[in-house]
């Protein structure tokens, strides 16, 4: 008889601790809505004095990371335009703990508590769409996390005109000739202010470019190209381009007989060049 009592007093304690760890859970308090500060509208082909601006277009998808979380281990949270907040993509599951840190990416992945990597490709027309983000670490509140996005890039503007009537230009490219410095391709970047980039060795280039652009060029009116490149300093850069006047081969252009710097979340303009 006594040893039923105690068997069953067991199970009333076991009920009891079963019942309390559900309370706690249940205080838990999670948040689905995250606030991406940014001014000005999304980086287009058009210069600003100030840097860089963006703006999110809607169903922009973002990954946040626990501040402590790596690799896959994220959620994604995408942008609403009607209401300028980013939602959790899956609902049951994409959102935040209340008082944890966090720390929201766009085009990259963490790698380490405070490494991030990433690709900064060459080629493609419209190179601001891939711009890789990231943030400050955040503390989600009860409410709408708050967070605010930085560039890690610089962009090169190159204005252009056209040595003839009727010239059209398909493809250009900057390039560091002679130098070890890397512009493009493959990195790795600290989550820490200074938002430092490392090119990967073999995986980055010290020229980049863009292409498919089949821009019509005037002889008096400069019409600028924007290319997304890896921060650099004190750098000559060579211009290389093709045309429908040089649809085989390259015009090379000895672009700056001083040097240059490009610094993140800013446009760093070039003389005005004249192609064939």
């Amino acid at each position: 008889m006594k040893k039923t009592m105690f068997m069953f007093a067991a199970a009333l304690m076991m009920v009891a601790c079963s019942n309390e760890e559900v309370a706690v859970n249940d205080d838990v308090q999670y948040v689905s809505e995250l606030k991406l500060n940014f001014g000005g509208s999304r980086v287009t082909e058009t210069p600003t004095t100030s840097g860089l601006s963006f703006a999110w277009d809607n169903g922009d998808i973002v990954k946040v990371y626990e501040k402590t979380a790596t690799g896959t281990n994220y959620m994604q949270f995408k942008y609403d335009a009607a209401s300028d907040k980013f939602v959790g993509n899956t609902p049951a599951t994409d959102k935040m703990v209340v008082g944890t840190e966090y720390v929201a990416v766009y085009e990259l992945e963490k790698t380490d508590e405070n490494t991030f990597s990433g690709e900064l490709s060459q080629g493609s027309a419209t190179p601001f769409k891939e711009l890789p983000l990231i943030s400050e670490v955040f503390v989600a509140t009860s409410e709408t996390a708050i967070a605010s996005m930085h560039h890690i890039v610089g962009v090169l503007e190159i204005p252009v005109k056209a040595k003839n009537e009727g010239t059209t230009l398909g493809m250009i490219e900057a390039n560091l000739y002679g130098s070890e410095n890397k512009i493009t391709g493959d990195f790795t970047v600290t989550g820490a202010s200074s938002y430092t980039i490392s090119p990967i060795v073999g995986n980055a280039s010290s020229s980049a470019s863009v292409s498919g652009l089949s821009k019509s060029l005037s002889t008096t009116t400069t019409t600028s190209v924007f290319i997304p490149v890896f921060p650099f300093s004190n750098e000559s850069i060579q211009i290389d381009y093709t045309t429908n006047n040089k649809p085989n081969g390259t015009g090379f252009i000895s672009a700056t007989d001083e040097t240059y710097n490009v610094v993140r979340g800013k446009i760093t303009k070039l003389p005005v060049q004249t192609l064939e």
